[in-house]
């Protein structure tokens, strides 16, 4: 049986943060004014997308298995339902995320008029070096909305210039972000049709050879072109996937190693446990007492 888990969307991340729970689908989030432990090192989906903008230290963060090391000056896209992870020194490292909806994306109207959607907003990417004078400018519209969405929530005007304050930042960081971070589109497809598939199937399906034969290429060269790219190999972004599945279910802590096991479609708990144990160092319950 396929047992739901509640993600961390953004009414959720308003409630921590002291705010009104009402639905919303626009937030900023800053790390040094908000509270970080429901958020900080722990794997999670969320149906939003996130701009992050590291002002000070270095941020750590995963994207559906691609690893981001991020210095103050880099922004990150990271789009909806991507498993994310986030981890920094809460003393020396300084950041903010505007949180937004599909929906508000589309309402905007930024999309088709201003630019179509492009890869980076697919399965995220970190920016090109972005000048001092943009980043300040981005830093202090992302400040002004934060503001504007405190003071004046749901007056209808204020939502008007709530959407032409986020156009205006995705507009000024859009020349920072290219398909230069890729040698080439053919690999740019590959590594992301890879990533689609292994979020639709990693549950079932963890033999190398059944994504390979729908993408077309022997397990050699993906292995190759994935470690070449992302640092490993396929089989080893299989297994990370199933891993960060399994530390969001043992998140929750309604569910039994059990159900878990049966959700990651495991013959029985015994082997789900000792393949977490392998990879995490720590049995299940010994990780989820961890945590909590």
């Amino acid at each position: 049986m396929d047992i739901q888990f509640k993600a961390l969307e953004i009414a959720a991340i308003s409630k921590e943060m002291g705010g009104n729970v009402e639905e919303t689908e626009l937030l900023v989030y800053d790390s040094k004014a908000n509270p970080s432990g429901f958020l900080k090192g722990r794997p999670f989906r969320s149906g939003h997308f996130s701009v992050l903008l590291l002002i000070e230290g270095t941020v750590e963060a995963k994207v559906n298995l691609i690893d981001h090391k991020l210095h103050a000056g880099d922004i990150l896209f990271i789009p909806p339902s991507a498993i994310r992870q986030l981890d920094w020194d809460e003393q020396t490292s300084h950041f903010r995320s505007m949180l937004f909806t599909p929906a508000f994306l589309q309402d905007s109207g930024i999309i088709g008029k201003y630019y179509n959607l492009s890869e980076f907003l697919k399965f995220g990417m970190k920016s090109d070096v972005i000048p001092e004078n943009s980043l300040k400018i981005v830093y202090e519209l992302t400040y002004i909305i934060e503001n504007s969405i405190s003071n004046e929530k749901n007056h209808e005007g204020n939502i008007e210039v709530l959407k032409n304050l986020f156009r205006a930042v995705l507009i000024k960081l859009k020349p920072y972000f290219q398909e230069s971070h890729f040698e080439g589109k053919t690999f740019s497809n590959l590594i992301y049709k890879f990533i689609e598939l292994l979020n639709i199937n990693y549950k079932s399906k963890r033999e190398l050879s059944f994504y390979a034969e729908r993408l077309f290429v022997n397990e050699k060269y993906l292995s190759q072109l994935l470690k070449k790219k992302l640092g490993k190999t396929a089989r080893q972004l299989v297994t990370d996937m199933v891993i960060m599945e399994a530390k969001i279910l043992l998140d929750e802590q309604v569910l039994s190693v059990k159900q878990i096991a049966c959700q990651l479609n495991f013959e029985n708990p015994f082997h789900f446990s000792s393949f977490f144990k392998k990879y995490c160092g720590l049995a299940p319950n010994s990780y989820r007492n961890k945590i909590y």
